[in-house]
């Protein structure tokens, strides 16, 4: 059986309206970071724009069997610009606002080329030692801290420091060869 981390979208639509707790879970994981920053562009509050996630997330679960979601990713889009709308109503903002915010577009290339970058960072990270990859993937994927890993593995910070930067610089390397999206790279690691 597939991780699900492997599965698609539409298949973790499936299982999750069957109550799947694993998909949502998926779900979640693999569109907060997007979301928060498309949100936060809108918001630009942190904690409003927790809030607007936690909204929309705990939404999608509590009416998770009488959702008809064709794609997931427009679906979750769409649903966090009307929440941050609806805040900033609640907050009343002027309608100049509203003009600003409809004039915010999910750019799908955009998406798509961060998904690629992902990608290849994630193949990149496969070339690394075991204890390497896990380290980079909890520190960049899994936003542990230093500490949290450290304490996890039973290993030291430095022991942590030290194999995020082998970890970066190889996928440094693998991105400029490739030619994939360097400049993103900048900001993402």
């Amino acid at each position: 059986m597939k991780s699900y981390k492997e599965i698609t979208d539409t298949e973790l639509i499936f299982r999750f309206s069957s109550n799947d707790q694993q998909a949502f879970n998926e779900i979640f994981n693999r569109y907060w970071k997007l979301l928060y920053k498309y949100t936060f562009n809108i918001l630009n509050d942190n904690a409003l724009t927790e809030d607007c996630l936690q909204e929309v997330f705990t939404n999608v679960w509590v009416r998770r069997n009488e959702l008809e979601i064709n794609n997931l990713k427009n679906y979750l889009f769409s649903s966090v610009r009307f929440r941050a709308i609806s805040r900033i109503r609640q907050a009343k903002f002027t309608s100049f606002n509203e003009e600003i915010i409809d004039s915010l577009v999910v750019d799908e290339e955009i998406l798509y080329e961060v998904e690629e970058l992902e990608e290849t960072i994630k193949a990149a990270a496969d070339q690394l030692t075991d204890r390497c990859k896990e380290i980079f993937l909890r520190s960049r994927f899994q936003h542990q801290s230093n500490k949290e890993i450290a304490e996890s593995l039973n290993i030291s910070i430095r022991t942590v420091e030290n194999q995020l930067s082998i970890a970066l610089k190889h996928i440094r390397n693998v991105l400029q060869n490739s030619g994939s999206l360097a400049i993103l790279l900048l900001f993402y690691l």
